[in-house]
């Protein structure tokens, strides 16, 4: 067991234990000093053993775990280096990341097929790279990133069919916008407080 662990200093990989259920014996990790990469995990159901981490400033990588309901809870981080969630079939949610106010690098999200919204991103004011939506096929609204003011680099959403509006109040910065193969999204009124962008398409 690894319950005497408190300190990883570099990043925690985690890949294809396909009957790993949960992390248990990892309850006293405090700190860790690198990402979060988390892959191909069929059984793995949420990251519960990992609620006493009081340090984590990386990239946050989950992706083909599909019978996660719960990320990790980063209540005690305000900004980490990336997101990147793929193929997490049954994740409900964001929630864990309410406390995230900058990501220094991109956000991914894709074929997350249980997202109707961004909820659990509240706090998010500022995406020092791109931000990537990406074949969500149950995503509604951008609700959750309504504090949101900037995106350094490039904002693209494609392939969210019911996907109706991009609720974005607060962003006044932004690279670039690409819209691609949303067929319910009616009108770009969500984006009207943006002030220039280097390419619309």
């Amino acid at each position: 067991a690894l319950s005497n662990v408190q300190f990883i200093g570099s990043s925690f990989s985690l890949d294809n234990c396909d009957n790993l259920v949960t992390l248990a014996g990892l309850d006293n990790v405090t700190t860790l000093g690198g990402s979060i990469n988390v892959q191909d995990n069929q059984d793995l159901e949420n990251f519960d053993a990992l609620d006493a981490i009081i340090s984590f400033d990386g990239h946050l990588i989950i992706q083909n775990n599909f019978s996660l309901i719960r990320l990790p809870n980063l209540s005690n981080s305000t900004s980490i280096e990336g997101l990147t969630l793929i193929d997490n079939y049954n994740l409900p949610s964001l929630q864990g990341l309410n406390t995230i106010e900058t990501i220094h690098g991109d956000i991914a999200i894709l074929l997350n097929r249980e997202f109707t919204n961004l909820n659990g991103l509240q706090s998010l004011t500022a995406i020092n790279g791109g931000l990537r939506i990406t074949s969500q096929i149950n995503l509604v609204s951008f609700a959750g990133l309504e504090n949101l003011i900037s995106i350094e680099g490039r904002l693209n959403v494609q392939t969210c069919p019911v996907l109706t509006s991009i609720n974005l109040p607060a962003l006044t910065i932004a690279d670039s916008v690409i819209l691609l193969s949303n067929d319910a999204l009616t009108n770009l009124d969500g984006l009207s407080a943006l002030t220039s962008l280097n390419r619309c398409g």
